[in-house]
C-alpha cells in the first residue's frame, strides 16, 4: 500500500509507484500484487472548497491502481466498476486463496481484474462521522452509477442530490425539481437499506 502527502501526492505518488514497479521488475519474484492509491481530495480548485470529507466526487474518488500480470491480462485496462478502499483487504486475500472473514465489509474485486465485464456494485454508503475543531457535520450519502443522495447530521444543511450524468461537477442540486423529488424517495430507501446492511451507527466522535 503506497501513500504520500496530501497536496503534493500526485507527483510523490508517481515517484515512489514508479521505484516499486522498477525493483519488482530487478528481483526474482514474478507473482507480485501491486496496488497503489494516492489520499488526495482537495477541492480548492475545482469548486472552492477545502475539506476533502464532503461527499463530492473531488472527494470521494481517488485514484486506484493494480499490477498484477498473473490476472490482469490487459495492463492499461481501466475498469468502470465502483470499488471501495474496503474491497483491498477481501481482494488480497481472495487471490493469494486465502478465505474472506464472514463479518469483513468489502469485496474481492479479483473478478473485475480479470474481466471487464464482471458485475460491480450498484450503489455504495458514504459516512463521515464529525472530528473536533473541524466545521464538518456528520454526513450520509448514497452514490449510484447515476446519482448521488446527502444528508447532513441533523438537517444542518440541505439534502443534496445530484444526476452525475448530466451534472458530473455536481453544480446543481436537483432534489427540489419534480423528479428529483421522486428519486429522492428512492435513493432515501437504498441510503436506509445500506445502513441497515452494514450495520450504521452515528458516532459523534469520527
Amino acid at each position: 500500500m503506497l501513500t504520500c502527502p496530501f497536496f503534493n501526492g500526485g507527483g510523490e505518488g508517481d515517484l515512489i509507484l514508479g521505484r516499486g514497479l522498477y525493483l519488482i521488475r530487478q528481483s526474482f519474484i514474478r507473482r507480485v500484487v501491486l496496488p497503489a492509491t494516492y489520499v488526495l481530495g482537495g477541492m480548492v480548485i475545482s469548486i472552492n472548497v477545502y475539506d476533502k470529507r464532503l461527499a463530492y466526487e473531488e472527494s470521494i474518488r481517488i485514484p486506484f491502481i493494480v499490477r498484477y500480470p498473473a490476472l490482469i491480462d490487459e495492463p492499461g485496462r481501466r475498469a468502470s466498476q465502483m470499488i471501495l478502499n474496503i474491497d483491498l483487504a477481501p481482494t488480497l486475500l481472495d487471490i493469494v486463496g486465502i478465505g474472506i472473514p464472514s463479518n469483513m465489509q468489502g469485496a474481492s474485486l479479483k473478478p473485475i481484474l480479470a474481466s471487464p465485464g464482471a458485475p460491480g456494485r450498484k450503489s455504495w454508503l458514504y459516512e463521515h462521522f464529525p472530528v473536533f475543531p473541524i466545521p464538518v457535520p456528520g454526513i450520509t450519502a448514497v452514490r449510484t452509477q447515476r446519482y448521488k443522495y446527502v444528508e447532513y447530521q441533523n438537517d444542518v444543511r440541505p439534502k443534496e442530490l445530484y444526476d452525475l450524468k448530466s451534472d458530473p461537477k455536481e453544480m446543481r442540486n436537483i432534489i427540489s425539481t419534480p423528479d428529483g423529488m421522486r428519486l429522492a424517495e428512492e435513493l432515501k430507501k437504498e441510503l436506509q437499506q445500506l445502513q441497515n446492511k452494514t450495520g450504521y451507527q452515528f458516532n459523534n466522535r469520527g
